[in-house]
């Protein structure tokens, strides 16, 4: 399900298993941070790394050798939700499908 305005935008995902997930973006940036719930216990972390650096890497290093370290069922699954995001965003508020 898909709920945003002009400077912000809401993602939430519900598993089949019974998990839930929310992703939050806002315009302008603020720092990329997750708050964690597991088990009656929740956190606070904020990701410090050089992801974009590393991704292109690693993207060379496919280009450069085939290699494929991620299965093809994550991406799959990945793709799937990304496709049905942009979907929920054409009805927000309303449930999509993956």
């Amino acid at each position: 399900m898909y709920t945003g305005a002009e400077k912000w935008y809401t993602v939430n995902l519900e598993f089949t298993d019974g998990r839930f997930a929310t992703l939050t973006g806002f315009d302008g940036g603020c720092e990329f941070m997750m708050h964690v719930a597991t088990s009656g216990k929740a956190r606070r972390v904020v990701v410090q790394s050089d992801f974009f650096g590393a991704f292109i890497a690693q993207l060379c290093d496919f280009f450069l050798n085939g290699e494929v370290k991620v299965p093809h069922e994550e991406t799959l699954g990945i793709m799937a939700v990304r496709g049905a995001v942009l979907k929920a965003q054409e009805a927000p508020g309303q449930w999509v499908e993956v």
